[in-house]
């Protein structure tokens, strides 16, 4: 069986409608299999390809989120990849050739078919409430926001540049990076963010190399459902404008 999803979407996903469309999937404990697989635009960028598994049972770890990675592979010069993975839910990875690495998020929401699109003012309100939501990072970034209705979710950049106790760990200054998974709820006409928080990747870097952190994260390759002896295509284009890495988010410090 092939499902096809092609045509993703050429437009940053500030303002996307992404409903849920299907439950979790369980992983398979019988040994079977489903296949990603899609072609790149253009050939020749990606170095390498995996699946994210994020559904890991492993505690935080001072420096990383562990994660369960399933590698590709990458056929016709770099034009097509492929990878197999047990059933369940996964995002997508791709290394480019120059460092940058391009990484899915899922964006779905739980909403009904006729749940309306976010407007403008949802949008202001999201961004407002995160802007006025305390963390550790002295810098939030809000990377992508998706939703439908009264529930919506973003992709939220954190870095923390100032002083901390890992810098004497370290033995020099350091900078935590963080990418995290926000949902918010609207209710009384307000947007409230929900206290389900999903970290998606976590780094600790010397300040010195945080030019070197070319880490990016969209909606756009997540949430890719895979069951047993199915093929799920999944067609990227990283050309600008497409699948391509986001331009630098605003700065809601």
């Amino acid at each position: 069986m092939m499902r096809t999803h092609i045509g993703i979407s050429s437009a940053i996903a500030t303002a996307a409608v992404m409903a849920w469309c299907s439950p979790v999937l369980a992983r398979t404990s019988s040994g079977r299999t489903g296949l990603i697989k899609g072609t790149i635009k253009p050939a020749g960028l990606v170095a390498r390809v995996c699946a994210v598994d994020r559904n890991v049972k492993t505690g935080l770890t001072p420096r990383t989120v562990p994660v369960k990675e399933y590698d590709g592979t990458l056929m016709n010069r770099g034009a097509a990849y492929e990878i197999r993975v047990p059933a369940g839910a996964y995002d997508l990875h791709f290394e480019l050739r120059d460092g940058t690495k391009l990484e899915g998020a899922d964006m779905r929401v739980e909403a009904g078919e006729n749940a309306r699109p976010l407007t403008k003012k949802d949008l202001k309100g999201i961004r407002e409430r995160a802007k006025r939501v305390r963390t550790f990072e002295n810098e939030k970034h809000i990377l992508e926001i998706a939703g439908a209705g009264t529930t919506a979710r973003a992709i939220m950049k954190l870095v923390r540049t100032n002083p901390t106790s890992y810098d004497g760990k370290f033995g020099e200054p350091v900078a935590i990076f963080r990418w995290e998974l926000w949902e918010f709820k609207k209710q009384t006409g307000s947007w409230l963010r929900d206290r389900t928080v999903r970290v998606l990747r976590r780094f600790l870097i010397a300040k010195r190399k945080m030019n070197e952190m070319t880490w990016e994260f969209t909606g756009r390759i997540g949430g890719v459902d895979v069951r047993a002896d199915e093929t799920v295509e999944r067609n990227v284009d990283l050309t600008t404008g497409k699948d391509a890495p986001t331009p630098r988010p605003g700065d809601l410090r």
